[in-house]
């Protein structure tokens, strides 16, 4: 089973990505956990070592890709996902 997490910082966003992943996917991706921007989304990176992470481009005062610089050793997959 593939595992992931989901960092957006729009609720809604977060929220409709997992159902959309969870009803469709249910027996091939297991959401670990769902991070509002990078800071959280490192932390469940560290905490969960994902093999794919969903990751919205644009946050508030940050870009979602900028994780790359955040993150040590990237062994997971990125998904980019946004609402534009």
């Amino acid at each position: 089973m593939i595992t992931a997490i989901i960092v957006d910082d729009e609720k809604s966003g977060r929220e409709t990505l997992a159902f959309i992943l969870e009803r469709h996917f249910s027996t091939k991706i297991n959401i670990l956990g769902m991070g509002s921007n990078l800071n959280e989304g490192v932390q469940l990176i560290k905490k969960y070592n994902p093999n794919v992470v969903f990751l919205d481009m644009e946050m508030p005062n940050e870009l979602g890709l900028n994780i790359l610089k955040k993150v040590e050793m990237i062994d997971f997959e990125i998904v980019v996902t946004t609402n534009f």
